[in-house]
């Protein structure tokens, strides 16, 4: 076959650590399916030619009645077959009319893929008779590409490329290959739709022309972010980029606050803002419907895919305190941003010079240093993306009784009500300090000094940590201002305020906490101050440099649930990644992360 640029179809299966299964898998002895390799297309004009692979030097007539020894290719210690599908009689041929696709009547998915093509070459279940039906009437046609890559550019895939070819071949479910069962309806055109409908905005523009991106808030796994798109099928000219950081889309607050239920609203604003309804929020994106914002924030994609590979390179400007660490794979360019803002992702193509666009996008003419790879200068960038990655939450939590309005009231408190207990034990689980092991949120575990027990949670859907900094398990001093309970809760940036009331005006009022590092207040108040209570009523307040964040609250009365438990630590964690994003912790941020890049960019010299 000339070398002819390939559009080339992978069928990916899971590979099993259980040997007797893959003997099953490739027993020809007991009438069972080779193993499919690949699929692999040229252009139009040219034939489909399927690889297979035999553990067993099995009779090609037996495999397939069409396959002779002149479709053998010798390879030690396997037997591989090539196929020309189209050398077929008529009634087998495939139509080459469509461009660049092949039509069938079923289409193919995933592992299905697999299946089906192992079933059309022999295999299970009374094989040879579905194999005599299936020379007749089966016409490869459309095959359903769902790893969604093309590959037009693409030739020959070196020994040198293949050692990174997971930044490609690691798509999974959420975006990727594989069946999903609650998109059997969704044809591979209806997910794109879906996926890129509503675009989000990069971080960065790219070089790339007629790039189009998806929407955040769908590509939730580490996989779907590794994934690009370039179809000539139905999006002709368009770049599917799922790779690049993109923007979070931000809401406003509106400040149309009337009658809050357990906050006062006298003379807060401009100061405060106070959430108690759909009406307080603009409302005009999608925010409300991420379960987590910025979760690609968690992903390790240095460590993954760059970390010790010998194709990644680096660029370092020194003045500017920034590292451009990059990948050529294929036909792109796959580059991770170090800079003082974070770590953020963009995708070029390999004609473009990554460094002049760097220059480009930032106005500045510096010239950058191209470094070697180094184990040390990488390991301390391992560091830096490791201190990025927020997995463990510490949370305030504050309870008020009837008609106390003051902190120091609220701190005297060790005595809580059983609706108060009720709460904890609903978003976390009371464990013994002593010993602990886990994440601790500053807690004493081994002399006792910060109490006898604490809350915990593992937010396991996240892998999140969650310890609560309860007042009431805090030691306790008479006569004094309780400054051990203000020292640990008075450093959470999102404080729980269990407030139980009396009558409408007794009300939560934020100006009495001292604290300069609390910028979220979720007020929490009971039905009833007993045990049967099972409602919730709740508004937020938080100081003006905080912006809107997920799920909003509901003016409604929510049940003590499962749902109610989960809808509570999404905004708490929400809350908390919302925080640190706006001032002052960017700025705190932004001051720490320029230190460690200059200490990782001098020690690179």
């Amino acid at each position: 076959m000339s070398e002819t640029p390939r559009r080339r179809f992978s069928f990916f299966t899971k590979a099993s650590n259980d040997k007797k299964k893959r003997a099953s898998t490739h027993s020809f002895f007991r009438k069972e399916s080779p193993t499919i390799s690949s699929v692999t297309r040229s252009e139009p004009s040219t034939p489909i030619s399927c690889s297979i692979t035999t553990t067993q030097q099995r009779p090609l007539n037996q495999i397939h009645p069409s396959l002779s020894s002149e479709h053998l290719v010798k390879q030690p210690g396997s037997l591989k077959v090539e196929l020309d599908l189209d050398s077929r009689k008529s009634s087998e041929t495939m139509p080459t009319s469509e461009t660049n696709s092949l039509t069938e009547s079923k289409i193919y998915k995933g592992t299905k893929e697999v299946k089906s093509i192992q079933k059309f070459f022999g295999g299970s279940k009374s094989s040879e008779v579905k194999e005599k039906e299936s020379c007749k009437t089966v016409q490869l046609s459309k095959i359903s590409r769902r790893s969604f890559i093309n590959l037009n550019k693409y030739t020959k895939i070196s020994s040198f490329e293949k050692e990174d070819n997971q930044l490609i071949s690691n798509i999974q479910d959420s975006l990727g290959i594989g069946f999903i069962e609650n998109e059997q309806n969704l044809s591979y055109e209806k997910e794109i739709e879906i996926i890129f409908s509503n675009q989000s905005i990069p971080i960065y523009s790219s070089l790339i022309p007629s790039l189009v991106y998806p929407n955040k808030r769908l590509i939730k796994t580490q996989s779907s972010f590794k994934v690009f798109i370039d179809s000539s099928i139905q999006h002709k000219h368009k770049t599917y980029d799922c790779w690049s950081s993109l923007l979070l889309p931000e809401e406003l607050w509106t400040d149309n606050v009337y009658h809050p239920f357990n906050i006062i609203d006298e003379d807060l604003s401009p100061n405060y803002h106070i959430e108690l309804n759909n009406n307080s929020i603009s409302d005009k994106t999608d925010l409300n419907q991420y379960e987590i914002i910025n979760i690609d924030d968690n992903y390790k994609f240095f460590k993954e895919l760059f970390f010790g590979k010998s194709q990644t390179q680096f660029y370092v400007f020194r003045d500017n305190v920034t590292i451009l660490c990059y990948q050529k794979i294929l036909f792109l360019q796959f580059i991770i941003v170090f800079n003082n803002k974070g770590i953020h992702r963009v995708l070029l193509t390999n004609d473009d010079e990554c460094s002049k666009w760097w220059q480009t996008v930032n106005g500045f003419k510096e010239k950058p240093i191209k470094l070697k790879p180094k184990i040390k200068f990488q390991e301390e960038l391992l560091l830096f993306e490791s201190k990025l990655v927020v997995t463990q939450y510490k949370f305030g939590v504050i309870y008020m009784k009837n008609n106390q309005r003051s902190e120091e009231e609220a701190y005297e408190n060790n005595e809580c009500s059983p609706a108060f207990w009720k709460f904890m034990n609903l978003i976390g689980t009371k464990k013994p300090l002593k010993g602990w092991q886990n994440f601790s949120g500053g807690l004493d575990t081994i002399n006792g000094k910060t109490g006898e027990f604490m809350y915990y949670q593992y937010y396991d859907k996240f892998n999140f940590e969650i310890v609560y900094h309860v007042a009431p398990l805090l030691p306790y001093y008479n006569g004094e201002e309780q400054l051990e309970r203000k020292r640990f809760i008075g450093n959470d940036i999102v404080v729980i305020i269990f407030k139980e009331q009396n009558d409408e005006h007794d009300c939560f009022d934020p100006r009495v906490i001292s604290s300069n590092f609390n910028h979220i207040f979720i007020v929490v108040t009971p039905e009833s101050n007993d045990s049967l209570n099972e409602r919730y009523k709740i508004n937020v307040v938080c100081k003006s440099c905080i912006k809107p964040f997920p799920p909003f609250i509901e003016d409604k009365w929510y049940c003590h649930s499962i749902e109610f438990s989960d809808f509570l630590i999404r905004k708490l964690i929400n809350g908390d990644r919302t925080a640190i994003n706006c001032s002052p912790f960017i700025e705190r941020m932004i001051h720490s992360n320029e230190r460690l890049l200059k200490h990782i960019v001098t020690s690179s010299q």
